[in-house]
């Protein structure tokens, strides 16, 4: 056995770790969450943390809402439940959510605040209370009562004061540089939330934007460990190989459901709109057959592999297209010729990407997140390689700890590469 799941399971018997899955509530100061002096986590029947590449992530916590008489077992206690005051757990309260297998470090999932309260007390059953999380993103879903005008800034500025305004005490990531040479005047409306406004923003950048752990490795140390956050507004990640999980079908997956969308695929894209101070029209187009490094920019060959056949390639060669252009319009308003021509590689870049994708299911394993990528091993031509993590889903309950993933791919192996064999 190699990959990552071997290194998990290196020098354990089969079974003393894997299906030992657990859940922790605590403090964003790593302290244990608890209601009338008691912690919290025994209470949990499942655990769903949903972390997307670019926006908010979410969780929900089910959680036992009976109370017990621990002196006499046998006796009924009034009133029965036990979250009800909304006291300790209530809206606004900051919780932090950790996965562990048996007795390993236990890893941070989401720092997230509570933001609704589902509670159910059927007839039949013990009642329950739903807690609803949502990481610190969502302090700018906030419509403010006043426009914003920004005079000669960059992008990456915007978001900063954006974040500053909205939510002073969530801290900003290191910012990349701003990939335009020329600053931008525009008005942040008061129809859309701030969040809405950065998202605009990060479409058309081609960025991504999301809250993450500064440091999101297994907590080693016994006592209270605080784990900070920060927002991120960032180049698209699948443009850069970094961190890579090695998956093998038979081994690592319990089930893979690919799919393709190939006759969409756009060959060009062009931003047109009208050019600030009132300097006329734009109109700027990008194409497959003189911009193909800019456009697809994030296909990428497993280590050893051979080289993936892009998307409009595939287009190209499986439906021999006539014509061979699907051309799509970009509206943009007010940008300048870099900042147009950007949009419009946004955007082509956003069809080819929906050329191949997937989601698999997994045992746990935490180390699979959004923004990095997977090499899936064993299914062969046109599935095997890298893939980029859009989304997960891990979902921890009586039925154990499984992780739904999202995937997406602007390309595959070359299909003629699938080995033969007898029918």
């Amino acid at each position: 056995m190699d990959g990552d799941f071997a290194t998990l399971l290196d020098g354990k018997r089969p079974g003393t770790s894997l299906h030992a899955p657990q859940v922790r509530i605590v403090t964003d100061k790593g302290e244990p969450l608890t209601v009338d002096g008691n912690p919290i986590s025994p209470d949990i029947a499942s655990s769903v943390v949903t972390l997307p590449a670019s926006g908010t992530a979410v969780v929900d916590i089910v959680l036992n809402n009976q109370r017990n008489d621990k002196a006499n077992p046998n006796r009924p206690v009034a009133p029965s439940w036990r979250y009800n005051a909304l006291k300790e757990v209530s809206f606004g309260k900051v919780f932090r959510v950790d996965y562990r297998y048996g007795q390993d470090p236990w890893t941070p999932m989401i720092l997230a605040r509570i933001t609704g309260v589902d509670f159910s007390f059927p007839s039949a059953a013990c009642a329950q209370v739903t807690l609803k999380g949502e990481d610190f993103s969502s302090l700018l879903k906030v419509k403010p009562q006043e426009p914003m005008i920004y005079m000669e800034d960059h992008e990456t500025f915007i978001v900063q004061s954006e974040l500053g305004d909205g939510a002073p005490d969530l801290k900003m990531a290191p910012l990349p540089e701003s990939p335009f040479s020329e600053t931008i005047s525009l008005t942040r409306p008061t129809d859309k939330t701030r969040l809405q406004f950065i998202a605009e923003l990060a479409e058309r950048m081609d960025f991504e934007t999301f809250v993450a752990f500064n440091d999101d490795t297994p907590i080693r140390q016994t006592r209270a460990v605080e784990r900070p956050v920060a927002f991120h507004f960032e180049p698209a990640r699948s443009a850069t190989l970094g961190s890579v999980v090695t998956l093998v079908w038979g081994r690592d997956l319990i089930d893979f459901k690919p799919a393709f969308s190939v006759w969409d695929i756009p060959t060009e894209a062009t931003a047109s709109g009208n050019v600030p101070r009132d300097r006329g029209a734009i109109d700027e187009t990008v194409s497959y057959d003189t911009n193909r490094v800019l456009v697809v920019n994030d296909l990428h060959s497993a280590p050893g592999g051979k080289a993936p056949v892009d998307a409009v390639k595939a287009r190209n060669e499986f439906f021999d297209a006539r014509p061979a252009v699907n051309p799509i319009s970009v509206k943009v308003e007010n940008l300048d010729t870099e900042r147009a021509r950007l949009a419009a590689a946004a955007a082509m870049r956003k069809g080819i990407r929906a050329f191949l994708t997937a989601e698999f299911s997994t045992l746990g394993l935490t180390t699979i997140r959004p923004g990095i990528h997977v090499d899936l091993k064993g299914l062969y031509a046109p599935f095997d390689g890298i893939w980029y993590v859009t989304q997960t889903v891990h979902t921890l309950n009586a039925a154990g700890y499984i992780t739904k993933t999202s995937l997406r791919r602007p390309g595959m192996l070359d299909p003629a590469g699938y080995p033969g064999g007898a029918a």
